[in-house]
C-alpha cells in the first residue's frame, strides 16, 4: 500500500509541474502574439511592452487563449482576420514550448 500512495504523490506532483509549465508557455506565448499586434498597430516600444503584458494578463481572465484571441481579434480589426491571429497564437505556441527565453 505504501509504494501505491508514494506512486499517486509521484504522479500528482508531476500533474502540479506540468501545470505550471503549461502557464508559463501560454504566457510566453501570449506575450509574443501581443508584442506581434503591436507591431501591426505601430506602437512605440514602451507601449508595445505594455500591450504585450496587458495581453498576458487578458490570457489570465481567459481559457485555452480565448481571451487573448477576442482582445486581439477586436484591436486589428482590419489589420488581421480571426484565423490569421489564431494561426499567429499557434506558431508562438509552440516557439514559446521550445523556447523558455522567447520572452
Amino acid at each position: 500500500m505504501r509504494t501505491f500512495d508514494e506512486r499517486e504523490r509521484a504522479y500528482e506532483a508531476k500533474f502540479a509541474l506540468d501545470q505550471d509549465r503549461l502557464f508559463a508557455i501560454r504566457a510566453r506565448r501570449d506575450r509574443l502574439v501581443g508584442l506581434w499586434a503591436a507591431g501591426i498597430l505601430r506602437l512605440p516600444e514602451a507601449e508595445a511592452e505594455t500591450y504585450a503584458q496587458s495581453n498576458v494578463q487578458a490570457g489570465l481572465a481567459g481559457t485555452s487563449g480565448q481571451g487573448v484571441l477576442a482582445r486581439l481579434t477586436q484591436d486589428l480589426t482590419g489589420y488581421a482576420t480571426e484565423a490569421q491571429i489564431a494561426e499567429r497564437m499557434a506558431d508562438y505556441l509552440v516557439q514559446a514550448a521550445e523556447d523558455p527565453e522567447a520572452a
